[in-house]
């Protein structure tokens, strides 16, 4: 049944019950103060992803190299001779002595405090080979005694003591070529026969069976040859009309094309290293000058000085050990026994 409402109950019904007002104002203070947070939060992650960007998009700035003579020296001068590591021990191997002779001795060097010793000899006297270190052995590819070689030799330890041995030949007698390792092949480019120069740039998969991978614009000998993600840039050497070259020859590592460009300035029998994609180009000769520098190079050929060198010196191996690079003798223009410490 239907009943009517009086008029004082109509007037009760249309008033706020109070609770019912403090809970709605409840609810808008929470939903507000959700709304401020997420806009904070925002705000956060979107300055977070936009200093990232920012930081990824900053030019890289290399660290300045600084140099110093390192506190201990190799066994006797020598310049032109190969140098590798195995079991955190620093070797050498072959090169040419002061007396100008060329020896077939490895030596092992330990850099904490120079001590030495004579470890073993090579299968034949040799120097500027292209030299490549493996999982378990080092090659020695070519070089030269009196004429250049083809032979390619081992070098293992078992124990302490270094057992070498002849395990190939190349195709043909070469020294003075720079050797590197990429992608797992190995790489000889340049270099010179005997009879004359060499412009290949030859890969092979187990270091001892070599095919051509690439042609240099220029043939050269006593270029440097450094890897830069995935391409190998060898850098100028000796012509057979100029002392220093200008080429640089900049090959793709999965193709074998290659880019030539000019270098700012000839050179020729440096060493070379890369750090953080940076390419350094380590003494060596200008117009007849031996250099006292540290060039960087960048990819368009262009050199400027990083720093200084203690001395003057070209025909130096370099190795990359711990936090630093060593430069291991070479010639100014006499053979050294000095050592050169390059780090940051």
């Amino acid at each position: 049944m239907f009943m009517a409402m009086s008029a004082t109950e109509v007037r009760r019904s249309r008033q706020i019950n109070p609770a019912y007002f403090t809970a709605a104002i409840a609810i808008i203070a929470l939903v507000y103060a959700v709304f401020l947070y997420a806009s904070r939060s925002n705000e956060t992650s979107h300055t977070s992803v936009n200093g990232a960007e920012a930081q990824a998009q900053a030019p890289f700035t290399p660290q300045p190299l600084k140099t110093a003579q390192a506190s201990w020296q190799l066994p006797m001068p020598l310049s032109r001779e190969a140098a590798f590591i195995s079991n955190k021990q620093i070797f050498v191997a072959g090169g040419i002595a002061a007396n100008k002779e060329t020896i077939q001795t490895v030596f092992r060097i330990n850099p904490t405090n120079g001590a030495f010793l004579k470890v073993g000899d090579l299968a034949s006297d040799i120097h500027d080979s292209g030299c490549v270190s493996l999982t378990d052995q080092t090659l020695l590819l070519g070089g030269s005694d009196t004429q250049p070689l083809n032979a390619i030799q081992q070098i293992k330890f078992d124990g302490p003591q270094a057992t070498t041995k002849n395990i190939g030949t190349l195709k043909s007698a070469r020294s003075d070529a720079a050797a590197n390792f990429y992608a797992g092949n190995v790489f000889l480019a340049g270099g010179y026969d005997g009879k004359a120069l060499i412009s290949t740039v030859d890969k092979s998969m187990d270091g001892t069976t070599f095919e051509n991978f690439a042609t240099l614009p220029t043939a050269v000998k006593n270029p440097s040859m450094v890897v830069v993600g995935d391409q190998i840039w060898v850098i100028g050497g000796e012509t057979a009309t100029a002392k220093s070259s200008t080429q640089l020859a900049i090959i793709d590592g999965k193709t074998g094309s290659v880019a030539e460009l000019t270098l700012s300035h000839p050179i020729s029998h440096t060493a070379a290293f890369v750090d953080n994609g940076t390419v350094y180009v380590v003494g060596g000769i200008t117009n007849g000058k031996t250099r006292s520098d540290i060039q960087k190079l960048d990819s368009d050929g262009q050199l400027t000085k990083a720093t200084s060198l203690p001395y003057a010196v070209s025909d130096a191996p370099l190795i990359n050990y711990g936090d630093a690079w060593y430069l291991l003798g070479g010639e100014s223009p006499t053979r050294l026994k000095s050592v050169v410490q390059i780090s940051h």
